[in-house]
């Protein structure tokens, strides 16, 4: 499987959860009228749309530098749902696009990594960023370039091409890892 393959696998099994949920949801609504109902239906909406705008940040072409403020918001509405705290930490207002696609790439990892919920924080510096996730039952990402693009894995493997993990560690209760990318000299 092609990793462009894998990474849409991967978006379709994410976004099925919530378009199912809305389906029901508003089939429900009609034949009970229970307006409950709606607010499971907007929060599936919701879920949707944070999957759907950081597809669309993470693949999209265009370099533009990534708001710290901007990239908060984004990560926080992605990990909520799973009860994921999101902490990014940057001397700059701005970072550039390549740590952003980096940054969204951790998101997702670490919300694969956290399954009961938890906290990721992420520092960045000029050319690399330092991610830790805390929480109970940890399951560690594998950072194996080598392996077959598949729907679980494909977010490692396109992180991977964007930068180097160039350290690790993990235990039952957090892991931590360092992604170090190649800055645009501008």
């Amino acid at each position: 499987m092609k990793l462009e393959n894998a990474l849409i696998a991967r978006l379709c099994h994410d976004l099925i959860t919530p378009f199912n949920a809305i389906s029901l949801g508003l089939e429900a609504f009609e034949y009970t009228n229970d307006l409950s109902l709606l607010e499971n239906v907007k929060e599936s909406s919701s879920r949707a749309n944070s999957i759907l705008k950081l597809v669309r940040d993470l693949c999209g072409s265009d370099d533009r530098d990534f708001s710290v403020s901007s990239l908060k918001e984004l990560l926080s509405n992605f990990l909520s749902a799973s009860k994921i705290q999101s902490e990014l930490v940057s001397a700059n207002p701005t970072v550039q696009s390549v740590a952003g696609k980096i940054a969204i790439c951790h998101a997702w990892i670490a919300r694969d990594s956290l399954p009961r919920g938890g906290i990721v924080t992420q520092h960045f510096s000029p050319d690399k960023i330092n991610v830790v996730c805390r929480g109970n039952a940890v399951n560690p990402p594998q950072f194996d370039a080598q392996q077959a693009p598949t729907s679980k894995n494909a977010i490692v493997l396109l992180m991977l091409q964007k930068g180097k993990i160039s350290a690790e560690n993990s235990d039952d209760q957090s892991c931590s890892w360092q992604t170090e990318f190649t800055p645009i000299n501008r």
